[in-house]
């Protein structure tokens, strides 16, 4: 059931502020799709990943503002199923980390490592 999504184009471009304001591509994903296709994995997902169909529509439905997460392993799965990245799959910008050196000069623990601070 694996498939290649490069060279799928989404059925309806106007139709892309629809996704606009969902958590995660999943659901911009499938739509993308043939509507066999489509079908064909809105029905098996869940199954794939052990989960109820109401718990699969849950994640595709859920907002930017839901509290709602879809667990890290089972994004994993689908980022696998789809062939692409976890970032791909969460539509909410991941901040950058930058990491600074304290006095700019690196130090050494007694174990041998650097400290370091992160920023965001």
């Amino acid at each position: 059931m694996q498939q290649n999504l490069s060279n799928v184009t989404p059925k309806l471009q106007l139709n892309n502020s629809f996704y606009e304001y969902r958590k995660y591509n999943i659901l911009r994903i499938i739509d993308g799709l043939p509507a066999h296709s489509s079908r064909l994995y809105r029905k098996e997902l869940p199954k794939l990943l052990s989960v109820n169909r109401q718990t699969f529509s849950n994640w595709l439905n859920a907002s930017i503002y839901d509290t709602l997460e879809i667990p890290s392993i089972k994004l994993a799965l689908v980022a696998k199923i789809f062939s692409i990245s976890i970032e791909e799959l969460i539509n909410i910008p991941i901040p950058e980390l930058k990491v600074k050196t304290e006095n700019q000069k690196p130090e050494t623990s007694q174990s041998g490592f650097k400290r370091t601070k992160l920023a965001v």
